[in-house]
């Protein structure tokens, strides 16, 4: 049984069809190619189906009886689009095909898909042709389905259930919620390159309704989509507003009375060139691209929502892309961040960038997108992400006081009020290194009734007062065996004052071993001896670091520091709340919180081994997986000596590798066997094309699937383990 639309039934239905077949395929290496049996070019979602290039297919068919749908394909081999080398070559094995038919009279009444499936056998024949027979869906009924009972993990590497991050689309986002055991790429935007799309919070043209244009995108089958302040939500729920700006793109239709199960699009052509990417660098395979867009589904689950994007050549052939596929979010009515960030193929000059919606219901696509962003880099000089990957090993609740910890008199509350020329008067807890360190304490304070204020020597000239008190690590109760595995987290804390724009100030604390020698320094306050002023004085901010409390760690000293303006000796900031947020990142239980969303803006260690504490959640950094080289010298188009690799004989044994440039630029194979001795490559298949020196290539650490020496020694990622007995589960309350 097949759902198609009214519009397009009727078209099926009469006597003289305006009916036409069109074929997508789309090679292993993501090259991809539109064919249409009509007497011209046909434009269907967006894409150019070419009429030039003869074929013919089979009569499609399934029985009740659900036998094997295999369907005959004839392409002619015209020399220039389809060549009969490739064939020959293996460029076009397990191709997947998709066969369609619509009204070319009028391509907006929708497509009924008629087939989709897998180039199987390939034969050629006399006249020019490649016969190929399309592998249907209902194979996948030959073979076995489920689990079976095995040591050996059953996830594949990155994908959903193993959650490593190989693929660079895994960014983090204080939109998503994560879990224990979730991984992402963080990217700073500072080390990319914005990307300008045209319209992307779908600002420019305020409310728009279903048959009116958006400026910057086109809409794919006719009218639909609106841009408007907030998208209906369920009956009784509160609109859900823009992610950004006034305005936002809904995927609502007014096909009104049309049929369930419709995908609609809207998309953008960027020009990469002439959006300031050198074409040289992209033949040469230093170029990653992103593409981000926030998407709600604004009733329920039920509508999926997707972006995708085709990598075009100049000639708007289509030689790679990337896609998130359908999906569902974890929330309706919420917004959440998606991305797809891919490196650039040799030959790459244009991408176009999809939003699609999917309507099961009438009428209807309760879905929205909204703030689209687009960047790029060199990935063989700057990694915005900072060469690691992170890991959520625990989520807390911080606002739990069994987490917090505190110097003496941490609020300033012991002592009332203390006048502001006084060097002498004590400050319970606190210590003054010279008799000319002045300070005052007053009321009206960030927190509590009394807070810490910068003193006055009279000098009348600029000075620096000072005031400290160490910790010691056994008094907060922190085992020094969990210190020395570096799994204590602490983020130090407190409320800062401006009173002037002119004082300035600087928090600072040393973390000391046992014999008081500093193993480090934390800024919470200032950076690296620099006093911090604050232009919108008067006005109170909270300053905070994260610090990963390194091996030996057994005191913490604190370092208050207040500095007058330049001939005035009142220094005019204030301090209050010093706290400490001190946790053991490797040790969840079963009362933590299962999922939560980050901070906008947390600032995530780049040291591999150490960790982040995003909000609730803590993120631990480890280096990442997936790696760049270049072809240095070559044996045959399976054995080759690369530039940088580097690591122990057979390390990268079944590791995936991908073509960035050449003739086999886009294409996927295997590492059979690595060689330290002369950074020697054999691959499992012969490539189709030469493989030459100084070909880029990709490559990620591969993983045998055996819990401790893969799963656990080398990715950390024993949470995630799918082999028996080591199944991921979490435990109840009452179980130990």
């Amino acid at each position: 049984m097949k759902t198609i639309s009214s519009s397009l039934t009727a078209a099926v239905q009469e006597s003289v069809t305006t009916l036409a077949l069109l074929v997508e395929i789309v090679r292993q290496d993501t090259q991809t190619y539109y064919l249409t049996d009509h007497n011209t070019d046909i434009v269907f979602g967006g894409r150019t189906y070419r009429s030039d290039i003869a074929f013919t297919s089979s009569s499609i068919s399934s029985g009740s009886a659900l036998n094997i749908d295999n369907v005959n394909l004839s392409i002619a081999l015209d020399g220039s689009v389809f060549v009969n080398s490739d064939f020959k070559a293996g460029k076009f094995l397990h191709a997947e095909v998709t066969i369609r038919k619509i009204n070319f009279a009028d391509p907006t009444d929708g497509a009924l898909v008629m087939r989709k499936g897998w180039f199987g056998t390939i034969e050629y024949n006399q006249q020019g042709f490649a016969d190929i027979t399309i592998v249907g869906m209902l194979k996948t009924l030959d073979f076995e389905v489920g689990r079976t009972y095995q040591p050996s993990c059953d996830a594949d590497l990155g994908d959903k259930r193993c959650r490593v991050a190989v693929d660079w689309g895994q960014a983090h986002s204080a939109r998503n919620p994560y879990s224990v055991g979730d991984w992402v790429y963080k990217y700073d935007p500072a080390a990319m390159t914005a990307f300008s799309v045209i319209n992307p919070s779908f600002e420019v043209d305020g409310a728009r309704t279903y048959s009116q244009a958006i400026t910057g995108w086109t809409k794919v089958m006719g009218e639909y989509g609106r841009v408007h302040v907030g998208t209906n939500a369920s009956p009784g729920s509160a609109l859900l507003l823009p992610a950004v700006g006034t305005y936002c793109l809904s995927g609502y239709t007014e096909d009104v009375g049309s049929v369930q199960r419709d995908a609609r699009s809207v998309y953008q052509d960027l020009d990469l060139v002439a959006g300031g990417i050198a074409a040289t660098d992209i033949d040469a395979g230093r170029i990653t691209f992103l593409y981000s867009v926030a998407l709600a589904q604004t009733a329920d689950l039920k509508d999926p929502v997707r972006i995708s994007m085709d990598i075009m050549d100049a000639a708007g052939t289509v030689i790679d892309s990337a896609d998130t596929r359908y999906l569902t979010l974890d929330a309706f009515n919420t917004w959440r961040d998606r991305t797809l960030a891919t490196p650039l193929i040799a030959g790459a000059r244009s991408i176009r960038i999809y939003i699609h919606f999917y309507r099961l219901d009438a009428n209807l696509a309760n879905c929205a997108a909204d703030d689209v962003r687009c960047y790029w880099w060199n990935h063989t000089t700057t990694q915005p992400h900072d060469g690691v990957i992170h890991k959520v090993s625990r989520i807390i609740d911080v606002t739990d006081d069994n987490y917090f910890k505190y110097p003496l008199n941490s609020s300033f509350e012991a002592d009332a009020a203390v006048i502001a020329n006084s060097a002498v008067t004590a400050i319970t807890g606190w210590s003054r290194p010279g008799a000319s360190d002045y300070w005052r304490v007053l009321g009206t304070a960030p927190v509590g009734t009394y807070y810490l204020v910068g003193g006055d020597s009279g000098s009348a000239v600029q000075e620096t007062y000072t005031l400290t008190q160490i910790v010691t690590t056994a008094s907060w109760g922190l085992d020094p065996d969990v210190i020395d595995l570096e799994r204590v987290v602490a983020r130090f804390s407190l409320m800062c004052k401006w009173i002037n724009t002119t004082s300035s100030l600087y928090v600072y604390a040393e973390l000391l071993n046992a014999s008081a020698s500093v193993l480090a320094t934390v800024d919470i306050a200032g950076t690296s001896g620099t006093y911090e002023t604050n232009a919108g004085a008067p006005v109170v901010a909270e300053r905070s670091k994260t610090v990963t409390l390194p091996v030996g760690t057994r005191s913490i000293k604190f370092y208050i520091k207040a500095r007058s303006p330049v001939g005035d000796s009142n220094a005019q900031v204030g301090f209050d709340d010093i706290r400490a947020a001190v946790i053991n990142a490797e040790a969840p239980d079963q009362y933590d919180p299962v999922a939560d969303v980050g901070v906008a803006g947390s600032a995530f260690s780049t040291s591999s081994g150490t960790y982040t504490l995003d909000g609730n959640i803590v993120w631990k950094a480890f280096p990442e997986s997936v790696f760049y080289d270049v072809v240095a010298s070559v044996t045959n188009k399976k054995r080759f000596a690369a530039t940088t690799i580097i690591g122990v004989d057979d390390l990268f044994t079944g590791a995936p590798i991908r073509w960035l440039t050449g003739n086999n630029a886009g294409r996927k194979n295997v590492i059979r066997t690595w060689d330290t001795a002369g950074k020697i490559i054999k691959l499992y298949f012969a490539e189709p094309g030469v493989i030459q020196a100084g070909d880029r290539f990709m490559y990620t650490l591969p993983c045998k699937k055996r819990f401790l020496a893969d799963c656990t020694l080398v990715f950390d990622n024993a949470v995630n383990f799918r082999g028996f007995p080591h199944l991921p589960g979490r435990l109840t309350a009452g179980q130990s």
